[in-house]
């Protein structure tokens, strides 16, 4: 429980870090190379002081590799419990990953209510059998378990549309909703071990 110098240097995609005046990480080639600043403390108790920031000589940066503009998300899990949540027995908080080893069992729920709203989260099935279904209200997305990598879900229901990506790619278009269902949790429900992570949510206009 001491206090600890980090020194870390950003230079075109170049990210180096020194720990007490000695280098001991080096990143090569990384992006975004243009962006935001963050601190962060992964599912523990960390204290930060004397944080300065000097600016080096600027270097042309392509726009691939500038961060994207914030578009006002926040983040629906604290890292730490599930106490925002409603949950079945075989949910768990893991750092910053929400796990059900056994899958089904009762979905996973938010405690908050949304109706038109703009969503992301990450999943990752631990088998390469079962589903995955996620919902808001009437409108649902069904995911399959064709490996066991990491896919990023990203979307957005406005007026009772429905529009999403997956891992980026081509947008597509759930069925579209013809009476308001009010506000509603975001919900998921497994049938196969499974796991989640980075859930935020973000206010849009109608």
């Amino acid at each position: 429980p001491q206090w600890n110098h980090y020194r870390i240097e950003c230079r075109d995609g170049d990210i180096s870090l020194a720990v007490n005046g000695k280098v001991v990480t080096r990143g090569k080639n990384c992006s975004p190379r243009k962006g935001y600043i963050c601190i962060e403390s992964e599912g523990g108790i960390a204290h930060y002081r004397n944080v300065r920031i000097q600016e080096l000589a600027d270097t042309e940066v392509e726009p691939q590799h500038v961060a994207i503009e914030d578009r006002g998300y926040r983040c629906l899990y604290t890292g730490i419990d599930l106490n925002d949540w409603s949950a079945g027995p075989a949910w768990r908080s893991s750092d910053w990953q929400l796990i059900n080893n056994t899958g089904d069992d009762g979905p996973l729920a938010t405690k908050e209510r949304f109706a038109d709203v703009g969503f992301l989260f990450d999943y990752k099935f631990d088998e390469t059998n079962g589903a995955l279904q996620f919902s808001v209200g009437q409108h649902n997305i069904a995911l399959k378990a064709d490996d066991k990598a990491w896919h990023r879900v990203s979307g957005r229901i406005s007026g009772g549309r429905l529009s999403y990506r997956i891992d980026g790619l081509e947008e597509k278009l759930g069925a579209s909703s013809r009476q308001a269902t009010g506000e509603t949790p975001l919900t998921w429900s497994a049938t196969s071990p499974i796991r989640i992570a980075n859930i935020y949510v973000r206010d849009i206009a109608d």
